[in-house]
């Protein structure tokens, strides 16, 4: 019997698929040695591509320093959080998770002892992971409809949706439960709609949280380091109260982390809040952290080299006008191609 045949995975897309990739290398996945483009690049926490030299390289260094997974404090994650720092000023604090989802539902537990308000207002189109609060979808009413079995009734009558990059109608209906609004939880840049027009949209956001006392979470786990100048915070110049990053943080490997404004730091000095250990290797992000610095160096160097061809005015015309530029795909497959180049 093939590996299809005896798969007993429940996990999306598992059922009935004969396609079940083997390796990647680079920008491609291979299902029985046929390559096939990946242009997700693993949802874009490969950002520099499938089993790239620098991540190699990165655990390397990881193991040939006897460092351990440690479940204690330890002076990599202090150092890897000063890292975080630099792409994310306002972070007053930071709360290393596992993953992204773990990171999205502490960010929510965290959200409601800052205030005594019930509701939780998702943004249409974003996703925040398999959250039992927020695994619902809108009808063409904007009510819940819940993706799984086994949410609680609860949850989903304490959830509200607005339209994405709509203030009119989003305006309308956040004011008329504004006195119950714990929090409003959104990708600033949605993987399904990346929109290069939202800035207006998320400075309305902002000022009605900071008029309303309701908190204001970015899930930046899509555009978190990988735009410039690191978030989209960063770009508009907007504060978020609480912002969620995920994966792209390890090039791939499993955590997520919490960055906490003053404000926020401020009230739950006050309080009893379980933030639990996190055992990632930690000083792995780190190295491969400062290993894309410099790729990012060289491939900035390439994208101005390249500016001067005619040919390829087009192609910087749309990486000086994507949102979620870090050059996005454009950018993972520069870097591919310049890994190669220079034989890196």
């Amino acid at each position: 019997m093939g590996e299809a045949k005896t798969n007993i995975i429940l996990n999306e897309d598992y059922k009935d698929n004969k396609i079940l990739f083997d390796k990647g290398e680079g920008d491609k996945i291979f299902f029985k040695n046929k390559a096939y483009i990946d242009l997700s690049n693993c949802a874009g926490s490969l950002i520099l591509g499938h089993n790239s030299h620098v991540f190699k390289k990165s655990l390397k260094l990881y193991l040939n320093k006897k460092i351990s997974i440690f479940a204690h404090p330890n002076i990599h994650a202090i150092n890897f959080s000063k890292n975080i720092k630099k792409y994310f000023p306002n972070f007053s604090k930071i709360i290393f998770c596992n993953s992204g989802a773990e990171a999205v539902m502490k960010s929510l537990r965290l959200s409601k002892s800052l205030n005594k308000k019930n509701l939780i207002v998702n943004v249409v189109g974003s996703w925040h992971g398999s959250v039992d609060k927020l695994l619902f979808y809108p009808n063409k009413y904007l009510k819940p409809q819940k993706l799984s079995d086994g949410l609680s009734l609860d949850d989903k009558k304490k959830l509200i949706y607005i339209p994405y990059n709509d203030i009119a109608k989003s305006s309308k209906i956040l004011n008329k439960f504004k006195n119950d609004i714990n929090c409003i939880i959104i990708e600033p840049i949605q993987a399904c709609l990346p929109l290069d027009n939202i800035k207006k949209y998320l400075q309305f956001l902002e000022r009605f949280c900071k008029k309303n006392n309701s908190i204001l979470i970015f899930d930046e786990i899509i555009t978190g380091i990988r735009i410039r100048p690191g978030s989209i915070q960063r770009k508009y110049n907007i504060n978020a109260d609480i912002t969620t990053v995920g994966k792209i943080l390890g090039g791939g490997l499993p955590i997520g982390a919490i960055g906490i404004s003053e404000k926020v730091n401020k009230i739950i000095k006050k309080k009893n809040f379980n933030y639990m250990k996190n055992s990632i290797a930690i000083v792995i992000l780190f190295f491969l952290r400062e290993e894309i610095k410099i790729q990012i160096n060289r491939i900035n160097f390439l994208y101005h080299f390249v500016r001067q061809f005619s040919i390829l005015r087009f192609f910087c015309y749309l990486i000086d006008n994507s949102v979620i530029p870090s050059r996005d795909k454009i950018f993972i497959k520069l870097l591919i191609f310049l890994n190669k180049m220079l034989n890196l």
